[in-house]
């Protein structure tokens, strides 16, 4: 994970450098490449530490928390707009290049504090290890107990009612989480305001959209025990 953060950041950054079209394409090509795999990368990751019930509060507070980042991102952008001209460089690129490279950074310092696995976590004792994969083990499904990798398993899971509605979910989600970071500050724009304002305005969306995402999360988590014990009535 840490390794597609640091190429994720670096392909960010180079947008900011292209001069040609077809860089610009090639770039954005090898950024979905690192892209693609990281929200669903960051859910498997999460799910080597947590129990599935732990797990979906875990997983919906990391997409709200994406919500989150936009509104922030918007506020930077908006100054970093300012430093248009400097390097011989227009604002937007500078917002590209300033971006890709905290992404970078990030990536670099979670090589260090991020474990690979339960098991190569430093901050917990042998002791902890062992109780949490204890927990994790009797929370796993009774079969593939060997835990290796089969693609007769994945074809399986795909006759699952659930699975399908659960990737239609997703890329709704993922639709509409996109669609809104990519598209929201050209639709703004066109409604006549300025760049830099536009980038302002675009703050409120983005938290609104995190306050509500975790709001109903709350909802949910106090409602499905209470719906689950009367449907076993």
């Amino acid at each position: 994970m840490p390794l597609l953060l640091v190429i994720w950041g670096g392909m960010v950054t180079l947008q900011g450098v292209v001069t040609s079209y077809v860089g610009l394409v090639t770039v954005r090509t090898f950024l979905g490449l690192c892209e693609g795999p990281m929200f669903p990368g960051v859910v498997l990751y999460l799910s080597g530490f947590y129990t599935r019930e732990e797990l979906s509060l875990r997983v919906a507070l990391f997409f709200s928390s994406a919500s989150l980042s936009g509104a922030f991102s918007s506020l930077p952008a908006a100054a970093i707009r300012n430093m248009h001209g400097i390097g011989g460089k227009p604002g937007w690129a500078w917002i590209f290049i300033l971006e890709g490279l905290f992404t970078v950074l990030i990536g670099f310092i979670a090589f260090f504090f991020i474990p690979s696995t339960l098991e190569d976590s430093r901050f917990l004792t042998q002791r902890q290890k062992d109780i949490l994969m204890a927990r994790l083990a009797r929370d796993r499904p009774a079969n593939n107990l060997d835990g290796k990798f089969s693609v007769k398993d994945i074809l399986y899971s795909l006759q699952s009612p659930h699975v399908i509605l659960l990737l239609v979910q997703l890329f709704c989600t993922g639709t509409m989480l996109h669609g809104l970071a990519l598209f929201l500050p050209s639709i703004v724009n066109e409604l006549g305001y300025s760049a830099t304002h536009t980038q302002l305005i675009g703050v409120g969306p983005f938290a609104a959209g995190f306050v509500v995402h975790t709001s109903l999360v709350d909802i949910i988590r106090v409602l499905y025990p209470l719906w689950s014990s009367r449907c076993l009535l």
